[in-house]
């Protein structure tokens, strides 16, 4: 099953659990939102301190390129903070970019840092500790402004288009009562294609996952 990228860094190994925890890796604002909200946890038992960045890429794998920000194109609040064991902070990204027909794509980094640890008026760190710095890197994909949701199904070659300018997630399952889990899935981005023999065998169920919606394609398992 094909899923959109995280990547996790570590600077140093550690004994202890990571502590970052900021939900879903990958996130999609639509066409009518100005802002989303990310929720950054501290699950560890001291206090840490974390900083956001952002970067505009060419395209959400691991290929993609990253791209000159247009300045004021994507606001990020706040930038640095400092939480508490089981402490939480929401992180709001703000896109403030054209009002056209392009998805754009982000690179959001949150790295995490042990807050200095120090005894009362000596400056010194305590013994034994570890310093840590974790990133965690997550996509933030902007839907068009003026979206547009095509497909086109080459029953043929066997094979599905997105031609429209704004990614979805295609299904097709082995029969009609696969689980989603098992079913064969494939993020596609604007102009692309994906093949899988599976698509042009009768009896196989077909559905395209679009903004928290299911769409039926083709005709087999969907009654009239």
């Amino acid at each position: 099953m094909h899923r959109l990228p995280w990547l996790l860094l570590a600077s140093m190994l550690t004994s202890q659990a990571a502590a970052i925890d900021i939900g879903a890796m990958t996130v999609a604002m639509t066409p009518k939102q100005e802002f989303i909200a990310r929720t950054l946890t501290n699950n560890s038992t001291s206090p840490k301190v974390y900083e956001v960045q952002m970067e505009k890429i060419s395209d959400p794998t691991a290929r993609g390129r990253t791209l000159p920000t247009v300045p004021g194109e994507l606001l990020f609040a706040p930038k640095r903070f400092t939480l508490h064991a089981r402490q939480a902070q929401n992180v709001k990204l703000y896109y403030k970019g054209p009002a056209d027909s392009q998805e754009r794509y982000y690179r959001v980094t949150f790295t995490e840092s042990p807050a200095a640890q120090v005894d009362d008026g000596t400056q010194t760190q305590h013994r034994g500790t570890v310093e840590v710095k974790l990133a965690l890197q997550s996509i933030l994909v902007v839907r068009p402004r003026q979206s547009r949701f095509a497909y086109q199904l080459d029953s043929t070659q066997s094979s599905i288009t997105n031609t429209g300018n704004t990614y979805f997630e295609f299904m097709v399952k082995q029969g009609c009562d696969q689980p989603d889990s098992q079913a064969d899935s494939k993020y596609l981005l604007p102009g692309e294609t994906y093949h899988n023999s599976r698509i042009n065998q009768p009896g196989n169920q077909k559905l395209i996952v679009y903004q928290s919606r299911f769409i039926p394609v083709g005709k087999d398992c969907w009654p009239d």
